[in-house]
């Protein structure tokens, strides 16, 4: 339909609120005009849908087609914790990722309210190890697996880790030197591997390795050497010895050397277990006697078969064996060990006679969540209705049925089907919930307003006629910065159509007017920002009548209007100080007060993205849409237009328009030069 077309050509020009970005005028087709925005890419996608990687090989990924204003509103995350994703919050429009172990895994990339999702293949091949945890001062071996060509190795911190290089540049070791996080880097050609090293403050006991296969060599006996003929001892002259004197103090003996441990000795050399879970405690007598330190440390080398706790005990946990270690805490190279055997017989199963299989009883899957729309609350007027959707989870519960109450009946009430019928002006809340036993349920508040006081009366007035499409539903939840449009087709002129908004939670823009579309006279699109969290009421109106009024819920503040509104407010706080009578004003007077304010305090810039609440500058976009904004605060109805007049001479130039008493207003202040230095602002009467 050409209409769609229309508005999908029209939707930058009257969503845009140049409050925010201004960009340069564009000709009016009738009466008023809307201003261009900066689009950003239709088309939207990931650099790549499908990666295939080794285990720890780093990869980078970009969601393409997201413009700079919006660099942060990316977020990035993958379906298992074995995908590792990052990114920096400066720039959320890239990410790198690395696979802990292989297996095929998601990223997903969730900007507004669409996931793109890329599929990662993570093979066997690179690094042994993508991420290790260390304790001070422990080497852990690292090793590269069906990688091609010599690797370079890397460590982002040496003070934390280092990394010594085989020669080969297949594996390196690395050493754990103080608390804190390194990442230890493969370079392969164009290929990154990665092993990211956390290391605890707890200082490494060393574990002797011994080879579980080998059997220890014996200890060479020394050979007895002969013994010499011990020679005289000469017989020492005794040497007198000197009385000591009494302010002398006599010397002091010698302190003992410190007496070390060189020795373990265990109860019991091997030990065979026949059965899971069998339990047998190990105790460890350290020589000599007088040793000073002798605390001792358990390890056992295969904990699929044999595990020991810090007292020694031993628990089977699986077929296999295992050589059990006590070591010396103060000294690992002072050892003791077992040999545990886990040995259990297999059984043969007996055979069994072949059972007759049952019907399998299909699997009941109970209702997990229910969502509704809307779900934060809902305000309808007496005597209209509405419906409430409800979605429940998982998609394949066995009982998706559920049930609808409303607290308040009297005030509304609700059917089988979620269909909400307001009664009276109150309160009340419409709770759903699901019917197979799961108690899951969930509320929406709802508000219902009285009646207008002034009955608006017959919508079909008998001197214009009126149709309208609005791209938001009558009750819709909306995030702060989205651009919205209504479509109307009549014959009223455009003084008698209005869009009318209940406050400031959603800001006219502007309007964008066409004539003779599908035998209307006059086509118009209203342009509306959603910039504030909150409800509002927005209503079309024709020759002073309501045709139709949507009630809309914005979910959010848009910061860049914060940021717009704050500098407004300053502004107006500075113009009223240094005027004593600016209450006295009348609008007219107020708005154009503003714009000299501009004139004198802000330099002019032609750059389309230029703001001054941003830049501190701007062109006469800017100003008029300041104005605009400000005339509308003031409760008066305002557009920004191209006026008849400027057509030929400057079909880009735009002012506000203002009406007032009945009378229509064109205010600017955009003209050229440096602050201080751009003449005057003006505000003339529409000539008709």
């Amino acid at each position: 339909m050409e209409s769609k077309k229309i508005k999908r050509l029209m939707c930058s020009v009257i969503t845009a609120t140049l409050l925010l970005c201004e960009l340069p005028g564009v000709a009016p087709m009738m009466e008023s005009v809307g201003v261009v925005q900066e689009v950003e890419a239709a088309s939207l996608k990931l650099s790549n849908k499908s990666v295939s990687v080794m285990t720890g090989e780093k990869s980078k990924i970009t969601l393409k087609g997201v413009s700079s204003k919006k660099k942060k509103s990316v977020k990035w995350r993958s379906n298992s914790k074995n995908l590792v994703v990052s990114y920096s919050k400066k720039d959320t429009r890239n990410a790198t990722f690395y696979a802990r172990k292989a297996g095929t895994y998601k990223v997903i990339a969730t900007y507004g309210k669409k996931n793109y999702v890329a599929v990662v293949k993570v093979s066997k091949k690179g690094m042994n190890s993508a991420s290790r945890t260390l304790n001070n001062g422990q080497k852990y071996k690292l090793k590269l697996k069906g990688v091609k060509g010599k690797a370079k190795w890397s460590s982002s911190k040496k003070s934390v880790v280092t990394v010594k290089a085989a020669k080969n540049g297949k594996s390196a070791v690395i050493t754990a030197k103080k608390p804190g996080s390194a990442t230890i880097t493969a370079t392969v050609g164009k290929k990154k591997l990665v092993c990211v090293v956390k290391v605890n403050g707890t200082t490494a006991v060393v574990t002797p390795k011994p080879n579980p296969t080998t059997a220890p060599k014996p200890t060479d006996t020394p050979k007895p050497q002969p013994t010499e003929s011990p020679k005289p001892t000469e017989t020492p002259s005794p040497t007198p010895t000197e009385p000591v004197k009494p302010d002398e103090k006599p010397t002091p003996e010698p302190t003992p050397a410190e007496v070390k441990a060189d020795k373990i000795i265990l109860n019991r050399e091997s030990v065979t277990f026949t059965a899971l879970n069998q339990t047998f405690s190990l105790s460890a007598t350290v020589t000599p006697e007088n040793a000073e330190e002798k605390a001792v440390g358990w390890n056992s080398i295969n904990t699929s078969a044999v595990t020991v706790d810090e007292n020694g005990k031993i628990t089977a946990v699986g077929r296999g064996s295992s050589e059990v270690f006590c070591f010396l805490k103060s000294n690992g190279e002072v050892f003791a060990k077992c040999s545990v055997t886990v040995q259990i017989p297999e059984t043969k199963p007996e055979p069994t006679k072949p059972v007759e299989p049952k019907p399998t009883e299909p699997e009941v899957v109970k209702v997990s969540g229910i969502t509704l729309n809307p779900d934060i609350s809902l305000e309808i007027k007496e005597g209209s209705s509405y419906t409430i959707k409800a979605t429940v989870a998982p998609s394949n519960a066995t009982n998706n049925s559920v049930k609808w109450v409303s607290s308040s009946p009297d005030v509304a009430t609700v059917d089988d089907n979620g269909n909400v019928t307001a009664l009276k002006a109150g309160s009340t809340t419409i709770t759903c919930t699901a019917v197979d036993g799961s108690g899951v349920s969930a509320s929406c508040p709802v508000t219902v307003k009285a009646k207008d006081i002034v009955d608006p009366g017959d919508t079909t007035d008998p001197l214009y006629s009126c149709d309208y499409e609005a791209d938001f539903d009558i009750y819709t939840k909306i995030p702060g910065g989205t651009g919205l449009s209504i479509d109307v087709f009549t014959n009223a002129p455009s003084d008698k159509v209005q869009v009318l908004t209940s406050n400031n939670n959603i800001y006219y823009n502007g309007v964008f007017v066409k004539n003779n579309v599908y035998g209307y006279s006059y086509y118009y699109c209203f342009g509306l920002d959603a910039v504030k969290q909150g409800n509002c009421d927005v209503s079309l109106v024709v020759n002073g009548k309501i045709i139709k009024t949507w009630n809309a819920y914005v979910s959010s503040t848009d910061k860049n209007w914060a940021t717009y509104e704050s500098w407004l407010n300053g502004v107006l706080k500075n113009i009223k100080d240094s005027n004593s009578d600016f209450d006295k004003l009348n609008p007219i007077q107020k708005i154009t007060l503003l714009g000299q304010y501009i004139l004198d305090n802000y330099d002019y810039n032609p750059d389309a993205n230029k703001s001054f609440h941003n830049d501190g500058c701007g062109n006469c976009n800017a100003s008029a849409f300041v104005l605009k904004d400000y005339a509308q605060r003031l409760g008066l109805r305002s557009e920004v237009v191209t006026p008849k007049a400027y057509v030929v001479n400057n079909p880009s130039h735009v002012v506000a328009k203002v009406w007032y008493d009945g009378v229509a207003y064109l205010i600017e202040a955009g003209y050229q030069g440096k602050a201080g230095n751009r003449g005057t602002a003006t505000c003339v009467k529409e000539s008709k």
